[in-house]
Formats: structure tokens, C-alpha cells, sequence
């Protein structure tokens, strides 16, 4: 448990870019998530928010990624 702990201290940087980069892409892909699933716009408009849904979270992905690798272990 301690290990995993000191693994998940790698993420949680406030002070680094690339920490909010990650919260706002993830946060906004929920958004869009939500706005396609609750909303019920047409198919085109719920095919366009669930593919930038798709694109947000890849890009937190991506951002997570630099974070990991950017910290220290």
C-alpha cells in the first residue's frame, strides 16, 4: 500500500503546469460527457460531443503522462 501511495504522490504536483492541464481536460471531457448523455441533442450533435469527449480524455491522458514521467520517483 505504501508503494502505491508513493506512486500516486507522483501525480498530485499543484505546482507544475502540467497537473492543472490534466484536471481541466479531464474535468471538461465529464462535462461533455454529461452534456451528451443528459441533454439529448440530435445524433449528429451527441456524435460530435462524445467524439471531443473522446479527444479531451486523450489529452489528459497524454498530460498525465508528462506529469509521470516529469516527477522524480
Amino acid at each position: 500500500m505504501k508503494a502505491l501511495m508513493i506512486r500516486l504522490r507522483r501525480l498530485w504536483r499543484p505546482d507544475l503546469a502540467a497537473f492543472w492541464m490534466m484536471l481541466a481536460f479531464n474535468g471538461l471531457s465529464s462535462v461533455l460527457a454529461t452534456l451528451a448523455h443528459g441533454m439529448e441533442p440530435s445524433a449528429t450533435l451527441r456524435l460530435v460531443l462524445g467524439l471531443l469527449a473522446l479527444v479531451n480524455v486523450a489529452a489528459g491522458a497524454f498530460w498525465m503522462h508528462r506529469l509521470w514521467v516529469q516527477t522524480d520517483s
